[in-house]
């Protein structure tokens, strides 16, 4: 009998250089490096948008780039997208977890990430051509909703599940900026 998780079996093989990018990486000392959002972008560069951790635990975006996809990876010098609370309080606490699309309709690059402030986790999105200059439509998702990845062609429908004060799962249609949604699943009572 085989094992099913054997590579030999296995949909992915892990790179033996895993991990490919670590906080050793950064221009300066960070707590942590993970969980980024992937794209190879129109020259063939891949671009991973990671979650950086900085010292007080407050987390923003940096690029890295690489040719190959794998090593030689070039980093911003600077947080490509950091937390900005003044001008958006939800994000006092940071931004994480990027997720990225390419939206063909407009020439832009969509990306979701969480935004953290004293109200818990939410979704905001941004916009970008170039990963230097972001567009942000700030909030689209309330706290409490977390679960989202930007949509690959126009705005579709999705299923999502909140818990605590407006538990439930529910059918959002237009789900960017705010669209309707109808409850699916009714919490227990």
């Amino acid at each position: 009998m085989t094992d099913s998780r054997s590579p030999a079996n296995s949909l992915f093989t892990r790179n033996p250089r895993n991990p490919l990018l670590t906080a050793a990486d950064w221009p300066h000392t960070v707590n942590a490096v993970f969980n980024p959002g992937a794209v190879r972008l129109k020259d063939g560069t891949t671009l991973l948008l990671c979650r950086v951790e900085d010292r007080r635990g407050i987390s923003s975006l940096w690029a890295a780039r690489s040719s190959n996809g794998v090593d030689k990876w070039v980093i911003d010098a600077e947080p490509t997208l950091a937390p900005e609370p003044d001008k958006n309080p939800e994000e006092v606490w940071g931004v994480e977890d990027p997720r990225i699309v390419w939206l063909e309709e407009i020439g832009k690059y969509a990306i979701t990430y969480t935004a953290y402030s004293q109200t818990g986790p939410a979704v905001s999105m941004a916009l970008t051509e170039d990963f230097r200059a972001f567009e942000r439509l700030r909030l689209v998702l309330a706290p409490e909703d977390k679960d989202a990845a930007p949509p690959t062609s126009g705005w579709r429908n999705r299923r999502t599940c909140t818990i605590g004060a407006s538990t439930g799962c529910y059918w959002r249609h237009g789900a960017v900026r705010g669209g309707m949604r109808t409850r699916s699943v009714l919490p227990r009572r």
